[in-house]
């Protein structure tokens, strides 16, 4: 193809081809160069961004909080203790004693059901203790009394079926996961704008590198041509010489 082509034209056409692989090799480099930069970028912003660490942190405890609304419907143990003392002045005490101790000790199962109905399962234990009583009155001055308990409460009204125990559960639960949503996408934007801002910068930089190879290429193909005129003209000179 290049068999009709003057010397200087092909010299040209050359030239151009030889500019242009160049060109397209040292983009398809610096394109892997910018990726591996942009990989330690993005990581550099996940780490040293406080505000990207702020909502990362909330959107994981948000996503470690949505198990709890299920706290509200799930069995509890508790443990309840009470003591008294009692030494006031009595009617008859050589039945009631002169100073009373009491103790009330509980300990079970509480459950809140999501069909309305209150549970506790418990053993009770009770301790009465008293001082300065007759033995004919009060064989035995100090008792342990203990008991299983089961308590049920059913409301009639304001929570029947359990509809504001689901009710509140649910809403607990759909705020805790809007909470996480809402963090995560903040999360994203933020990743979103280090992106755009990392490949602005790329752009104008590879804007200039190119701008900058541009007007060298200009500056050899000027320098080439001028070289290639002054060479034709040498020429002419000694043609002309030589006729003469």
């Amino acid at each position: 193809m290049f068999w009709g082509l003057r010397g200087r034209e092909l010299g040209g056409v050359l030239l151009v081809f030889v500019m242009t692989a160049t060109g397209l090799l040292g983009c398809s480099q610096n394109v892997q160069a910018q990726n591996l930069k942009f990989e330690q970028f993005l990581d550099q912003v996940k780490g040293q961004n406080q505000g990207y660490q702020g909502s990362k942190l909330r959107a994981d405890g948000a996503r470690d909080r949505i198990g709890e609304a299920d706290l509200m419907t799930s069995p509890q143990v508790f443990w309840n203790s009470q003591w008294a003392m009692d030494e006031a002045q009595k009617m008859n005490p050589a039945a009631q004693g002169s100073k009373a101790f009491y103790q009330n000790h509980q300990l079970g199962l509480s459950q809140q059901t999501g069909f309305g109905v209150a549970a506790k399962l418990y053993y009770n234990l009770n301790y009465t203790s008293l001082t300065g009583t007759n033995a004919a009155f009060v064989p035995l001055p100090s008792v342990y009394e203990g008991k299983p308990v089961l308590e049920l409460s059913i409301p009639l009204w304001r929570n029947l079926l359990g509809v504001e125990t689901r009710g509140n559960r649910d809403a607990l639960q759909a705020q805790t996961e809007a909470m996480q949503f809402s963090e995560s996408f903040t999360s994203r934007v933020i990743l979103a704008e280090a992106e755009g801002a990392y490949w602005r910068l790329a752009l104008a930089k590879q804007n200039k590198k190119l701008q900058t190879e541009s007007l060298d290429q200009q500056k050899f193909v000027i320098g080439h041509h001028a070289g290639l005129e002054m060479v034709s003209e040498i020429a002419q000179t000694f043609y002309k010489q030589k006729v003469v």
